[in-house]
């Protein structure tokens, strides 16, 4: 035993002792540190019958998950990073596991609403001959996200500075892609009845909108000519705001495309409220299914 002890011993001071051969001298230096990490492969535990217990992560709602509000509440709790601990790894895990419980109360209610659509629409008989018949509910939800991704338009309509997703009007367009053109035709054949006073009050009014288009004709003119000229973006929305000032009916556009024994527009989308110049810059913009630029 004390053989070996002193052996040990021998070999210890045989790598602290070093010699330089260039000063002959003799140097003693104690060896170097070392350092062991030890890392734990498993710092949290993933039981998730931890996580199902009311309060595992907040303690503010630990009544329960009584209703889908409790769900609602973590998440907005997972993002409060005030009240949270300054231990990053807490934090995340939070965020994580609100997020994916929100996602899973919003993939269900997407599942009732496509076992809805396929419910009590014409799903099966699109399935039997899909090249002659078009799906009804089940073309809602990917029309509207293909209108919400191409929204160019969009951004350029403003509501008191401030940039709106889907004006109205871009939502009214939406639903009128959803109408067949027999359809419309019927119900602009029901409506096409006037009478004679009628005919006699809009081609009054259309009387009325040309001498206003006349008046300030010259003003449009040269605001949308120092639109044209001028770089600057912020510069043009005033001037775009001038050009808004001057009465509704005296643009050019409320003349065109117009009946002229009724001065209805000569469109089935004027049953929607909407105007043809509206409708022009939904298909310039590529807002309108199935509407191309070509095709206007």
């Amino acid at each position: 035993m004390a053989e070996a002890w002193f052996a040990q011993a021998a070999e210890y001071w045989k790598q602290a002792i070093t010699l330089t051969p260039e000063e002959d001298s003799m140097i003693i230096r104690s060896p170097e540190p070392e350092v062991k990490i030890l890392v734990d492969r498993d710092p949290i535990k993933l039981l998730f019958e931890e996580w199902a217990k009311p309060g595992h992560f907040s303690r503010t709602i630990a009544k329960g998950p009584d209703t889908t509000t409790w769900i609602w509440n973590l998440h907005a709790d997972a993002h409060d990073f005030d009240s949270h601990i300054s231990d990053l790894e807490e934090i995340s895990r939070k965020v994580f596991s609100a997020h994916f419980g929100q996602l899973s109360i919003i993939f269900l209610w997407l599942s009732g609403m496509y076992f809805h659509g396929a419910h009590f629409s014409n799903y099966e008989a699109w399935l039997s001959d899909p090249t002659h018949i078009g799906p009804s509910a089940q073309e809602l939800i990917e029309t509207l996200a293909w209108a919400h991704e191409r929204t160019p338009l969009a951004n350029l309509i403003r509501w008191k500075d401030k940039p709106v997703a889907l004006s109205i009007v871009q939502a009214r367009l939406v639903g009128l892609a959803h109408f067949s053109d027999p359809i419309c035709i019927i119900i602009i054949d029901n409506k096409r009845n006037l009478s004679i006073m009628a005919k006699k009050s809009l081609i009054y009014r259309e009387k009325k909108r040309q001498k206003l288009e006349q008046k300030y004709h010259l003003i449009r003119r040269s605001l949308k000519k120092e639109i044209s000229e001028i770089p600057s973006l912020s510069e043009k929305w005033k001037i775009h705001g001038k050009l808004q000032s001057p009465p509704r009916n005296s643009a050019p556009t409320r003349l065109h495309r117009r009946c002229f024994s009724t001065g209805r527009p000569r469109a089935n989308y004027r049953d929607f409220g909407l105007s043809g110049h509206i409708l022009r810059e939904m298909v310039q913009a590529c807002l309108l299914p199935g509407a191309t630029r070509s095709s206007w």
